[in-house]
């Protein structure tokens, strides 16, 4: 019994010493589709001639 209380306890440390909120996450990620501060999002490129 006290082997199970130890193992469930340290999943719940484990779950909350490595587990991160959304905010950290969008953090670490660059936003795709803007490029300058301003987040404004570039038009797209032109079709290649001839397509």
């Amino acid at each position: 019994m006290k082997a199970i209380r130890f193992f469930a306890l340290l999943a719940v440390v484990s779950i909350f010493c490595f587990s991160c909120t959304p905010e950290q996450i969008s953090e670490e990620i660059a936003p795709q589709g803007c490029c300058d501060e301003g987040e404004h999002i570039p038009p797209p490129p032109p079709p290649p001639p001839g397509g």
